[in-house]
């Protein structure tokens, strides 16, 4: 039977079964955290589970992973390859502050950007996470797709966010639309750490 003759429901779930969702992290204060007097990946120190939960996503071979950071491309290389080696994973995506743009919400610094998806080629919106720690971030239309977490610095040795997230990351790749859920996994990111998610103002 060929697949355009075959029953809706089952074209539907062959699709679900073949689609991988993007999953998009944010490095600084999201991932890690960077010492700013230095210049290599030691920049960088790695927030607890992340490289389990990356390591169990990517192994999933359910998700295409990406990072976008707000800082140079110069400045993010080797921590990002560092992060593919330790986590054994490889990124499809690195975009950075040049992929970026300039902030207009009130009160925005001129230093502050914003990560529009749509106009970096995510085209399936319901099928795009953004995982950030930086909730003005988000462009207002594409907040459903942000997946807010709380802002990591060590010493946290106990930080359990990644821990919580990995298998509710790892369920996104059976739903229709990953935007019905991403509110609720800010809040079990944000009561791994004992807070509640912050409440954002409509724009």
């Amino acid at each position: 039977l060929c697949s355009s003759c075959a029953p809706v429901g089952a074209r539907s779930e062959a699709a679900m079964a073949a689609r991988r969702c993007w999953l998009v992290f944010d490095l600084n204060k999201t991932l890690a955290t960077k010492h700013r007097r230095r210049t290599d990946a030691s920049r960088f120190t790695m927030r607890p589970h992340v490289h389990e939960c990356l390591r169990a996503l990517g192994a999933s071979g359910r998700f295409r992973l990406a990072i976008w950071t707000s800082g140079q491309l110069a400045n993010t290389t080797p921590t990002v390859e560092l992060l593919e080696q330790e986590a054994g994973v490889s990124f499809d995506r690195v975009l950075t502050r040049d992929d970026t743009q300039r902030a207009s919400f009130a009160g925005a610094k001129p230093w502050d950007t914003i990560k529009p998806l749509a106009a970096v080629g995510f085209k399936d919106l319901s099928s795009v996470v953004m995982v950030d720690a930086s909730p003005h971030k988000a462009r207002a239309e594409e907040r459903a797709n942000f997946l807010f977490v709380p802002p990591w610095s060590p010493p946290e040795p106990t930080d359990g966010v990644f821990a919580a997230l990995t298998q509710p990351l790892l369920d996104l790749a059976d739903v229709p639309d990953v935007r019905e859920h991403t509110a609720n996994l800010a809040r079990i990111a944000f009561n791994a750490v004992g807070e509640n998610p912050p409440i954002l103002a409509a724009e």
